[in-house]
């Protein structure tokens, strides 16, 4: 029955009302199993990461082999590094310590070390001047 007035049809509104839900409902649940795949997928490819490095750790205590010889032999040896949830980032930063201070240019290198006697008539030119001496 509709409101002659209004045009408002409550049973129409509720049947749209109720297709919406459905149709979230529906979305929800794809999406929710699409996140359960994704979690099972993440989950093989850790365990496949750390068989992987299982390996890896194998071959160089059983048979001496290092990255730099994997790498030569065409096989990547950072593959078994954890996904970006587990950036290396941050190991990275930890391992390589930034600079503590720039580099000084060679003529102040050279003014603030005092030469030993034996090469005191060795040292070499400042940049800049060549070998026109």
């Amino acid at each position: 029955m509709t409101d002659t007035l209004t045009g408002y049809d409550p049973a129409s509104t509720a049947a749209a009302l109720l297709r919406d839900e459905n149709e979230r409902s529906a979305c929800f649940h794809n999406l929710a199993n699409s996140f359960a795949e994704v979690l099972e997928l993440r989950a093989q490819l850790e365990a496949k990461s750390a068989e992987f490095s299982r390996h890896r750790d194998e071959a160089g205590t059983k048979f001496g082999l290092t990255d730099s010889q994997l790498r030569s032999a065409g096989i990547d040896p950072k593959l078994a590094d954890p996904p970006a949830a587990k950036t290396p980032t941050r190991a990275r930063r930890a391992r390589q310590p930034r600079p503590a201070a720039p580099k000084q240019s060679s003529a102040t290198a050279s003014a603030a070390t005092t030469p030993s006697p034996d090469a005191e008539h060795q040292q070499p030119a400042p940049e800049g001047q060549g070998a026109a001496q």
